[in-house]
């Protein structure tokens, strides 16, 4: 994981609710879309899919916890020590 951020745009953007592929700045992603919270975009270096966005209630904690765990990363992506 690169990097993440939450995603105000419209649930349109992505066709609607539903587990469904979509598009963040022309690379594919995988959305996770549910009622009730704002989605938050986690973004990964590469083509495809190049990351994910999920739908929650606490976007900052899962943010705050993603942040520290990017900064954790010191071996090839996907590895934490």
């Amino acid at each position: 994981m690169a990097s993440c951020e939450t995603d105000t745009q419209s649930v349109l953007r992505y066709g609607g609710w539903g587990i469904r592929l979509g598009m963040i700045r022309g690379k594919p992603v995988w959305v996770y879309n549910t009622f009730g919270g704002i989605r938050v975009a986690f973004l990964a270096k590469g083509d495809k899919p190049r990351g994910m966005v999920v739908t929650t209630r606490n976007p900052e904690e899962l943010m705050r916890v993603a942040n520290e765990l990017i900064g954790m990363q010191t071996g090839p992506p996907g590895h934490l020590e």
